[in-house]
């Protein structure tokens, strides 16, 4: 019998779940549902009351979006299976440290094409232990049974992978538009280069609705659904007052859907080092993407085509009863996250990280390690049988036995040393691995610093190029000239400033100009410095800047953990 999947879709404001298995190379779906959740109160009563009347039964995948789903990215050098799998579990325990222990992750390999032939990417994903452990048991509850739980932007690209017009060679961006979240996935050549997760989505329109003409959240919702068009602001376009009013007060969160797509670009650039990245396509997903004229807008605003995608006519949908087959009907772009979902847990050959609660992981351990016993139980049984009929029968030939186990005695003495040498060995690899870890652990660093960036960046600045590694640390005198200078900030103690070579530390390298628009450069550069300064986890700041003609250009190196200290330093402090 074909394994049946279930994929649920659990958004801010409704829940989708597909249920389907696949007939040859064709994904049938046998049910479809979409319930709407209450607004107000506790999100998962609100799930469980909407979900304890249906008949719901099967194992399925869960999907995360959202602030509650973490994914990160790190770069390492290549390595194979088993060494990669030590890296990331020494990465992994050390954030689940630094989080209290109540954080799960998994991680996945992202074989690019292209990139820097010296170091690979991994995907890393992570959840709250909490968070995830309680929708589970609301799900198990009502008859289903959760398999594990995956980032909505890797089932985003697998649906588009298995139901998309795929083109080889084209740089496609598929953007999930929900009521709070946008869920946003990069691939080539049907390989997965980048995914991340917003907290923007369409009651961000409703919002900017309610803001703008003054009216209340279902009078908001109504006009957004009914009669916005962003098509009307665009050239040669021309609408009623009413429409082009309306219209207008769309432009704040269209233009920050914008600005997210051209920042995951950008992050998907210096993540992936595949500075050639040129978009070819972006394919829009999700009930937020119904807007009318948005994907016009899009299209218009960054040069190019921008495309609803419904994965439906690509699947089976025969099986579904009358009322489920209306449903789902015309509405395939809501439906592209949990159609993923459910394939992607028929078939374990989709690109995944599976997220599971710790005491449900460790559970599923035990199992495989009992079946495993089991069976090694069972061949020791069938093993003493054999050696018990075969000692009878060599019972007369005790002597050339006696023999054998005394040349047998001394090979294992021999295999015991050498194990033992082998040990040594091992200890000296785990400690060159440790070290690789230490030093290649960039991928934390260079997202605490763009944040920090983006946060307080003044508006006369701007960023050239942002890229992290790991080099020697210079200390840096203080000096300064009329046309350039080059200083040090140190964010967290005060240090006699001397030149020096130190140990290699995780290095944040800034660079950006500014133009005069009524502030000097210099003070603005200064305060912008402080602020990077007291940001949480940037240890100490050292700049170069070089001013003229109005013009400023500038940059920061941000040392990421605690420089040493000097002796003299330490002298000076007694």
């Amino acid at each position: 019998m074909a394994r049946i999947g279930m994929g649920i879709d659990l958004g801010s404001d409704s829940v989708k779940i597909l249920q389907g298995k696949f007939k040859g190379e064709t994904f049938q779906i046998l049910r479809a549902m979409r319930f709407h959740l209450p607004a107000g109160g506790d999100p998962l009563a609100r799930l469980r009351d909407v979900l304890d009347s249906e008949d719901l039964k099967g194992n399925g995948l869960l999907g995360l979006t959202g602030k509650d789903i973490i994914i990160r990215y790190t770069q390492i050098p290549p390595v194979t299976p088993q060494r990669l799998k030590t890296l990331m579990e020494f990465e992994i325990g050390e954030i689940i440290a630094q989080s209290g222990g109540d954080v799960v992750a998994d991680y996945a390999f992202l074989p690019l094409e292209e990139g820097p032939e010296e170091e690979d990417l991994v995907l890393l994903g992570l959840v709250k232990d909490a968070f995830l452990s309680e929708r589970m048991a609301v799900l198990k509850g009502v008859g289903i049974r959760v398999d594990g739980a995956c980032p909505n932007a890797l089932a985003l690209f697998n649906a588009f992978l298995k139901n998309g017009d795929f083109r080889g060679e084209e740089i496609t961006l598929l953007l999930n538009i929900g009521a709070d979240n946008c869920d946003i996935a990069l691939q080539k050549n049907a390989q997965l280069i980048f995914a991340r997760n917003q907290s923007l989505g369409g009651n961000a329109f409703t919002q900017a609705i309610m803001d703008g003409l003054g009216v209340d959240r279902k009078r908001a919702e109504k006009l957004k659904q009914l009669r916005a068009d962003l098509s009307t602001l665009l050239p040669g376009q021309h609408g009623d007052q009413d429409a082009e009013r309306l219209a207008r007060t769309l432009v704040g969160p269209a233009g920050r859907l914008f600005s997210t797509i051209q920042s995951t670009v950008t992050f998907a650039k210096n993540q992936s080092k595949i500075y050639n990245l040129k978009l070819g396509r972006v394919l829009l997903t999700g009930g937020g993407s119904r807007l009318r004229g948005l994907d016009a807008y899009l299209a218009q605003n960054l040069g190019v085509p921008v495309e609803p995608f419904d994965p439906l006519p690509a699947v089976d949908l025969s099986a579904l009863s009358p009322e489920e087959a209306r449903e789902i009907q015309g509405r395939g772009q809501e439906y592209a996250v949990a159609l993923g979902l459910s394939q992607m847990a028929v078939d374990s050959r989709f690109f995944r990280i599976t997220l599971l609660p710790e005491k449900v992981r460790k559970i599923m351990e035990f199992k495989r390690s009992t079946a495993f016993m089991l069976a090694a139980g069972v061949l020791l049984l069938f093993f003493l049988a054999f050696s018990f009929i075969e000692a009878r029968s060599e019972n007369s030939q005790a002597t050339g036995w006696a023999a054998r186990v005394s040349n047998e005695k001394k090979i294992r003495l021999k295999k015991r040393r050498k194990r033992e040498a082998l040990k040594g060995e091992i200890a000296a690899l785990r400690a060159k691995t440790d070290l690789l870890a230490r030093r290649h652990n960039l991928g934390p660093s260079l997202v605490k610093a763009w944040e920090a960036v983006q946060k307080h960046l003044p508006p006369e600045f701007w960023i050239k190029d942002l890229k992290v590694k790991s080099e020697p640390y210079h200390r840096l005198e203080k000096k300064s000239a009329p046309r350039s200078g080059r200083g040090l900030v140190n964010a967290r103690k005060s240090r006699k400033e001397v030149a020096g070579v130190g140990p290699e530390l995780p290095t944040v390298f800034v660079m950006g100009g500014g133009r005069e628009s009524g502030r000097q450069l210099v003070p603005v550069l200064n305060d912008f410095v402080e602020a990077l300064a007291g940001e949480k986890g940037i240890e100490e700041i050292q700049r170069e800047y070089e001013i003229g003609a109005g013009k400023l250009g500038f940059t920061l190196h941000l040392i990421m953990v605690t420089p040493p200290m000097e002796e003299k330093d330490e002298e000076e402090a007694q």
